[in-house]
């Protein structure tokens, strides 16, 4: 997870124009930017959630925060339209082999 998080970065902020924020998969969201990535050292609740299994970042997870400057789309994350984030990426399989 923390491999794929750093080449994400690295990919995002290697391009003239990041532009690897988008709506729904459908089209970019210009006005976006990724301004904090990191990998959660704890298990741990944000502020305000609920303290249950399902709200609760897990040690070893990707979190990812935007500011999104354009109103109709930031209005979707505030009404729960948007829940999280998709991350596109590539991987490569290796065959595990018993010893």
């Amino acid at each position: 997870m923390e491999k794929a998080a750093h080449r994400y970065l690295l990919n995002l902020w290697s391009e003239e124009k990041p532009s690897m924020i988008g709506a729904e998969h459908a089209y970019p969201i210009s006005d976006a930017v990724v301004v904090e990535s990191f990998i959660a050292p704890t298990d741990f609740w944000f502020d305000e959630s609920p303290r249950d299994a399902e709200h609760m970042v897990s040690k070893g997870d990707w979190v990812i925060c935007s500011l999104i400057r354009d109103k109709c789309e930031f209005q979707k994350v505030v009404d729960g339209t948007y829940t999280g984030f998709s991350i596109q990426g590539e991987g490569k399989r290796t065959r595990l082999t018993e010893e």
